[in-house]
């Protein structure tokens, strides 16, 4: 039986795509600085499956700049999801960021990140193709840097934030174990109201995925990473190699 396209999903992401060009698109009337960097990522994913409804997930990712050689950002993510149905799941989890100083525009100082975040994950099929929406809420303890009369900066105490984070990614399956995997994720910083405030970033991302074996797979692609400093003049465009593996317990 032919699957029946929900056009409301259609004209969502029609309505996301606008939003998302409208909101860059004064980066070519306005003078801005904008450093680019050729980046590495590599993440180790895990599930480790409780029952038919609850799985532990985890995330280890080491981000490197200027290719290799300098440090961009360490990261751990474990998770709690609750699998509601095929279509829908939800998860409570807590990352740990560590960001180093790199690039033409560094912090002044290594900083580290508390964040807490809700997330709700749906999924649908048509024929082949496979479309995962992920809705994540974060709210972010972010390092204070201050310096002191020489202009050395420590960190002292927290700032709190929140953001917004919206990904849409599309699968589609070559054979069994090979398939094509592209996705988008729009980075909104929120207001004390949690209104959208100021778009923070967007990744773009475009790779194979490769199923080892029931429990082993990898993935291999390339991402374009934007990031809007919060002077609204400074940005980057990162060109970014990602190597992840992924394995179910």
């Amino acid at each position: 039986m032919k699957p029946k396209i929900n056009h409301k999903t259609i004209y969502r992401l029609v309505f996301v795509a606008v939003c998302l060009l409208i909101k860059w698109q004064p980066l070519a009337a306005q003078q801005s600085i904008i450093d680019h960097s050729f980046d590495t990522w590599w993440t180790l994913n895990n599930k480790l499956e409780l029952n038919d409804k609850l799985y532990l997930s985890s995330e280890i990712h080491v981000r490197r700049a200027n290719g290799w050689k300098d440090w961009q950002q360490f990261v751990v993510r474990p998770a709690l999801n609750y699998k509601h149905s095929d279509k829908l799941e939800f998860a409570v989890g807590y990352s740990y960021i560590l960001t180093f100083p790199y690039g033409n525009q560094p912090i002044s100082v290594q900083t580290p990140e508390h964040n807490f975040w809700e997330q709700a994950t749906t999924k649908n099929q048509f024929g082949k193709l496979i479309v995962q929406n992920r809705y994540r809420l974060e709210h972010r303890f972010i390092g204070h840097a201050t310096s002191t009369d020489n202009l050395n900066y420590y960190i002292d105490g927290t700032d709190f934030r929140q953001r917004f984070r919206y990904r849409f990614t599309a699968v589609y399956p070559i054979n069994e174990r090979l398939s094509l995997k592209g996705f988008n994720e729009i980075w909104w910083n929120l207001n004390h109201s949690l209104m959208p405030d100021t778009l923070n970033q967007n990744w773009l991302y475009g790779g194979l995925n490769y199923k080892v074996n029931s429990a082993l797979s990898t993935d291999l692609g390339f991402m374009n990473q934007r990031i809007k400093k919060s002077d609204h003049i400074h940005y980057e465009s990162n060109s970014t190699l990602q190597l992840t593996i992924g394995y179910s317990f």
